[in-house]
């Protein structure tokens, strides 16, 4: 037994001595024809080896990082290569391959000269990007056109993905896709919102939806690039000289045009406090007023009515503003538009300039705009009485 097991020692000592001799044969002859190459892998960096021209395995040296599932690299230690390396060695910090069969990526034939690599290494630290958007309105119904600096980090998480699925200008896709994430995300807020985050410390990131982090999450997926969401972030945020005049007025149109409509609204409430018979309260500094405004929400109808009265509110200030008479809001056949509609189209015509529509009859015979209301006055004549009256006549 004893004289079995020395002769497989001594077979298994030639073999492996055959390999090594094999290997070193190979390694000789290939120096000599010139086909061994070597070049060093420096820190933070990754190089992808191609085996007869195809992809083969991505080699890095990145401290405290290793290979995971599907080569994407992650925190850890663990392999700092992928698959079989044909024709490839490592010692330390230094490749060795044979050129006749294996060979690293050139980064600039795989992607742009972007700064994430240069020679037959990818930068595998987080690299940080600015891009500047111009007009880029804030939601609906405000609608003010920012002029916003961001700024985001950056780093390649999959060699393979990166160089050889993602297209060549893939740095410059993601700033577009980052680009187009940032507008829609300023579309979701107003401009006060905007610039609070701004002051505080510019995190946009922490207001981003599910539907925002799956996009950024695809870029990873797709690409082998990580966006890191947590330095995601505003740098500045601001208007162009002509839209700070404009914003300037339109804030300064809406305050004045808000604080007539509450004196209106609050002359009618008064008025419907005194038909309810109900009076303030000064233990809990409440008007009459206040009172009303209770007990009509407290009902459907009631709700209505104050709709109704608020809208007529807003009307006659809009009006009042312009100087026309109190139908001249109506359809091209004559009838007046509901409160609202009119509203809307007297605040549209004050942003122009105060001019009214152009499809609007004029005021004549036979236009009941030259008349008023029912009661045959102007609304910037009437009192609050008649106001209200006739808001309930109209009910």
């Amino acid at each position: 037994m004893l004289a079995l097991f020395l002769d497989f020692l001594i077979f298994s000592a030639q073999v492996i001595g055959g390999v090594i001799g094999l290997i070193l044969a190979i390694a000789i002859i290939s120096w000599l024809f010139g086909a061994l190459q070597l070049f060093k892998v420096n820190e933070g960096t990754g190089t992808a080896f191609k085996f007869l021209g195809k992809y083969s395995c991505s080699i890095m040296s990145l401290k405290d990082s290793h290979f995971g599932p599907a080569e994407f690299i992650e925190a850890g230690t663990g392999s700092s290569s992928t698959g079989t390396c044909w024709c490839v060695w490592r010692i330390g910090g230094w490749v060795f391959y044979i050129s006749w069969f294996a060979e690293p990526t050139n980064y600039t034939d795989q992607n742009n000269k972007d700064g994430f690599g240069e020679g037959y290494s990818v930068f595998l630290n987080q690299i940080q990007r600015d891009f500047t958007l111009t007009k880029a309105e804030t939601k609906k119904g405000e609608e003010i056109p920012l002029n916003l600096k961001a700024a985001f980090k950056m780093r390649v998480v999959n060699i393979y993905l990166f160089l050889f699925i993602a297209p060549k200008d893939v740095i410059a896709k993601v700033i577009e896709v980052m680009e187009a994430i940032t507008r829609a995300w300023i579309k979701g807020y107003g401009y006060n919102e905007v610039q609070e985050v701004s002051s505080n410390g510019g995190k946009m990131w922490k207001e981003f939806g599910d539907d925002i982090k799956a996009s950024i999450k695809k870029i990873q997926e797709d690409w082998g690039i990580e966006v890191l969401e947590e330095s995601i972030s505003i740098m500045d945020v601001g208007l162009l000289e002509e839209d700070q005049k404009s914003f300037a007025e339109r804030k300064r149109q809406k305050l004045k045009t808000a604080a007539g409509a509450q004196e209106i609204l609050g002359g009618m409430l008064e008025n419907e406090a005194l038909s309810m018979g109900l009076e303030g309260d000064l233990a809990k500094l409440t008007t009459g007023g206040d009172e009303a405004r209770k007990e009509l929400e407290k009902t459907p109808k009631g709700r209505k009515k104050l709709e109704a009265m608020v809208a007529k509110a807003n009307q006659v200030v809009a009006q009042r503003a312009l100087g026309i008479k109190p139908n001249l809001f109506g359809n091209a056949d004559g009838t007046s538009l509901d409160s609202v509609t009119g509203t809307l189209a007297a605040l549209i015509s004050l942003a122009k300039g105060g001019a009214a529509p152009d499809n609007q009859p004029s005021a004549g015979p036979n236009n009941p705009g030259d008349k008023g209301g029912k009661s045959g006055k102007k609304s910037e004549d009437m009192t609050l009485e008649e106001l209200e009256k006739e808001m309930d006549e109209e009910d």
